[in-house]
């Protein structure tokens, strides 16, 4: 059965799969939980219980920092390790990556991610779903 899990674990990121999305614009959204004092590795602490409705996270670099070559970044978990080394065009301003949670595993008592990059983090922050109740009357 652990073979069957790292196939599902593994096909996904080798088929381009659930992929991380990049989106360049002019500033961090003001939404983001974390935007100051961030570094180069940040930890970022899971609230318990929490993994269920994880869907991903959201880093920002600033594009004028990265220039065109060796920019990386990696997110590990106490269960998985991902880095990611992805191509950049000329375009200034504030680079957005969406990571979804397909791309690195969260499981049942993870209670921290761990990012690093050889740049600087310019903005971070956690996805979770949330319940939405209609009524109907």
């Amino acid at each position: 059965m652990r073979t069957l899990w790292d196939l599902n674990k593994v096909a996904p990121r080798c088929c381009g799969l659930g992929h991380q999305t990049a989106i360049y614009g002019q500033n961090v959204p003001g939404w983001f939980s974390r935007t100051s004092e961030l570094g180069s590795s940040v930890s970022l602490d899971l609230p318990l219980d929490s993994w269920p409705n994880f869907l991903g996270l959201i880093i920002c670099f600033d594009s004028g920092q990265l220039g065109h070559f060796g920019f990386k970044y990696s997110v590990k978990t106490p269960t998985d390790f991902m880095e990611f080394a992805p191509w950049l065009d000329n375009r200034q301003g504030i680079l957005t990556i969406i990571l979804p949670r397909s791309i690195f595993c969260v499981r049942d008592g993870d209670d921290k991610i761990e990012l690093k990059s050889n740049f600087m983090f310019s903005g971070i922050h956690l996805l979770y779903k949330t319940e939405i109740t209609t009524t109907h009357e």
